[in-house]
């Protein structure tokens, strides 16, 4: 019996910071029998999926759900995706690459004020800085 090597492919995310994205990865079986295929994640934590996929037979086509999702602008994150059918040995493995860009906006908060009259405005703020908790004040002319 000969098999095949495995066959690596590269990934590339880039999704705005403490947004979620995901990819769906098609796995095509053109055997008789279904396949169920392990999946292993490791490296960052940036990206996440199911732990397993059923693939059916006879060609039709299956997806896999990988999401990627950074807290940080700018942060780059790296993984690798493993897909292992155990009946048949055929690995199928990602090298993943996640940038985290520029945040979008999560609100748009519009008041009236007259001017050289003074408005105190009390909002909420996502918290998103880890290690650094307490309030936020902002004073804007």
């Amino acid at each position: 019996v000969v098999s095949a090597p495995p066959m690596e492919t590269s990934l590339d995310f880039k999704a705005p910071a403490r947004q979620s994205i995901t990819q769906k990865i098609p796995i095509v079986n053109n055997g008789s029998e279904e396949w169920q295929l392990g999946v292993i994640i490791t490296g960052s934590k940036a990206f996440s999926g199911p732990a397993s996929l059923v693939v059916p037979p006879n060609g039709a086509p299956a997806e896999y759900p990988l999401s990627f999702c950074t807290g940080e602008p700018g942060a780059r994150e790296e993984g690798k995706l493993t897909m292992k059918n155990n009946q048949t040995g055929v690995t199928f493995e990602y090298v993943l690459t996640g940038l985290g860009e520029d945040p979008l906006a999560e609100d748009h908060i519009t008041r009236r004020c007259n001017a050289r009259d003074s408005l105190d405005l009390t909002f909420r703020v996502p918290h998103f800085v880890p290690g650094k908790a307490g309030a936020l004040s902002c004073q804007v002319e």
